[in-house]
């Protein structure tokens, strides 16, 4: 019997993609969940972002901090990597009024992101993307 060789990451792999998930949102403004598991390779973890002091990345480190991970400079030795992208803020005009003016807009946040261990990316590249209608009208 010929063995898979990704099947040993499967079982960290199912619990990485919840949590990476869960950490993104939570940088995007949502609640972070209670406690969640880790594998113990992500014990200590790299955040690569291309604005390390930017928003997005101050808020992962916090919530992987929460959760135990201690997010290292990625010179550092690490177990794991968490790569985010640029980040993308996208936004629409939906409506205009009589005037021909803005009226309503949708404004879209897209976070791409792949986490690796050593060489090998275990999740990804993937992305999170969050979209809000805003209403401009004047009651």
């Amino acid at each position: 019997m010929r063995l898979n060789p990704a099947s040993h990451l499967a079982g960290p792999v199912r619990w990485a993609l919840p949590g990476i998930g869960v950490l993104a949102l939570t940088a995007c403004g949502f609640a972070l969940m209670p406690h969640l598991h880790f594998p113990s390779w992500m014990s200590s973890t790299a955040l690569v972002t291309p604005n390390p002091n930017g928003r997005l990345a101050r808020l992962l480190r916090e919530g992987l901090s929460r959760e135990g991970i201690r997010v290292v400079h990625p010179r550092a030795p690490h177990g794991a990597s968490l790569v985010i992208f640029a980040p993308e803020i996208l936004s629409r005009v939906i409506a205009v009024n009589g005037q021909g003016e803005p009226a309503e807009y949708l404004v879209s946040y897209h976070v791409h992101f792949k986490l690796e261990r050593g060489p090998q990316t275990v999740l990804g590249p993937s992305a999170i993307r969050l979209a809000s209608g805003h209403d401009l009208r004047i009651l």
